[in-house]
């Protein structure tokens, strides 16, 4: 078994469920565990890495090792925290190895890409150091908030481009959609069921609410594409209203995903909402709006340097170098508004993230290292 298969094994039996996404948080949930593995395995490969913390018990790791070469500056950035384990038809934190690849909760989001360059970068300390200044940074919370980036952009990241690892396939992403969610709130009145017309029921009040998310929907469909994203979209993700069948509902709640151009605002996207409301009969100040993340968009250009550099280290070690989009959001875009120009490539297809039972092809992973450990070295 290689070094980085061993790792992501270890990596995978540790379980580090997001604990924002689970209503009541159990053992098998955060990132502390997986973070004071990842330190720990670090510094024993020779790498100093440290432990901070974002939330109590929800650390960021941040390593660093300094080189000699001329090359920029570069940080590589994978996340800790995985999906809910609900309905898995495999053991989540039980890594078996069959068929050429290595099954569990994580190994392909987005545990992979951090063994990966967790094993690059213990492999150039080895044998001989990093050609340039190599800050590896493992987050926390990027599952729901993204929470763990930000903070370690407010605390400083040293780096002039960044490779951000998630499930690409190892192709090289250099765009990808944005994500902005919101929930919206309708009030009523409470009453009995026999007597309704003594209370104002919030779920009626929600149906021209949902109408003009629909009416936005039926625009951004008629747009232009963008020639790698495809166009915006809209939807509707959670609905709540009512406790009990017999009374009258007095709150209703919808929770909106909305996937956004690299260009696009969020100041844009709520003006094209407000207009949406008004159109579709909805008066102002009578839906409450809570705005609960703001993931920009990616667009990297194709000539610079970072797209240039990971395109010649794919073509030399046998992996496809023409950049192309997604239309999920990563890290890398927070990364490049705060101007570290960043793409995104890991091993792992991205259907096979979130899934019941989630595997990564270890070829892949295997190959990840040494793209990796090219880009380390400034090759």
């Amino acid at each position: 078994m290689s070094e980085v298969v061993e790792l992501l094994a270890q990596m995978v039996a540790i379980p580090s469920v997001n604990p924002e996404a689970v209503v009541e948080p159990g053992p098998d949930c955060g990132e502390a565990r997986m973070a004071r593995f990842v330190r720990d395995w670090l510094c024993e490969h020779g790498v100093p890495a440290e432990t901070f913390d974002v939330f109590p018990d929800r650390p960021n790791v941040i390593a660093t090792v300094d080189g000699p070469g001329d090359a920029a500056p570069i940080v590589f950035c994978a996340h800790m925290d995985t999906v809910r384990i609900d309905g898995m038809t495999i053991s989540p934190f039980d890594p078996v190895i069959r068929v050429g690849r290595l099954w569990g909760r994580g190994s392909c989001d987005d545990k992979g890409s951090l063994a990966g360059f967790m094993t690059a970068l213990a492999d150039c300390v080895r044998s001989g150091g990093t050609g340039r200044k190599v800050t590896l940074v493992a987050t926390m919370g990027e599952e729901i908030s993204l929470v763990g980036i930000s903070k370690a952009l407010e605390w400083g990241i040293d780096a002039k481009m960044a490779v951000v690892g998630e499930p690409t396939g190892l192709r090289l992403i250099n765009a990808h959609k944005g994500a902005i969610r919101w929930r919206m709130a309708t009030l009523g009145r409470c009453a009995h069921s026999s007597t309704p017309e003594l209370g104002e029921n919030a779920i009626y009040k929600i149906v021209p609410v949902l109408n003009a998310v629909r009416s936005i929907e039926k625009r951004l469909a008629a747009r232009p594409p963008h020639p790698q994203l495809g166009r915006p979209t809209i939807s509707v993700g959670i609905i709540k209203g009512g406790n009990q069948v017999n009374i009258v509902p007095d709150r209703c709640r919808i929770d909106v995903d909305r996937r956004a151009m690299p260009s696009e605002t969020e100041e844009s996207i709520f003006a094209e909402l407000d207009a949406a409301l008004e159109e579709n009969g909805v008066a102002p100040g009578s839906v409450e709006i809570e705005r609960f993340l703001n993931s920009p968009g990616l667009e990297t250009q194709r000539d610079a340097e970072i797209v240039t550099q990971v395109a010649r280290a794919c073509s030399a070690v046998g992996l496809e170098p023409t950049p192309q989009g997604v239309a999920f959001c990563t890290e890398a875009g927070p990364l490049s508004c705060a101007g570290i120009p960043a793409v995104v490539i890991g091993p792992g297809e991205p259907s096979g993230a979130h899934t019941a039972d989630e595997s990564i092809e270890i070829a892949q992973l295997e190959a990840s290292v040494r793209l990796y450990s090219r880009l380390m070295r400034g090759a």
